[in-house]
């Protein structure tokens, strides 16, 4: 042979496996406050829910959200304040509180 040498895997050798480590626990820290998001958001009334993901998903300014759930667009920023805090206290009692605002809004 020509002096070179390929190495074999051996059953009895450790195989060289990535450490999961700070980004597994960060991922499933981040899975665990999604869960306590979405259960937070199933207690809210389906109406002050919706207006509050078109707010902060959607991005629709609260004349939209009056217009699409037909309401007024006093009652519009009412339910979607009211359901940030809502969300914001369950947060600060579960864990680290969440930002519900738009980018716009930050």
């Amino acid at each position: 042979m020509s002096g070179c040498s390929f190495a074999r895997s051996r059953p009895d050798q450790p195989q060289d496996v990535a450490d999961p480590g700070p980004a597994a626990s960060h991922r499933l820290e981040q899975e665990s406050e999604l869960q306590a998001v979405v259960a937070t958001l199933q207690t809210l009334a389906e109406i002050d829910r919706a207006a509050l993901l078109l707010r902060a998903i959607d991005g629709l300014p609260y004349e939209e959200i009056a217009h699409t759930l037909g309401i007024s667009l006093s009652s519009a920023k009412v339910k979607v304040h009211r359901a940030r805090a809502v969300l914001l206290k369950r947060r600060q009692v579960d864990g680290p509180a969440i930002d519900v605002r738009t980018e716009k809004e930050r």
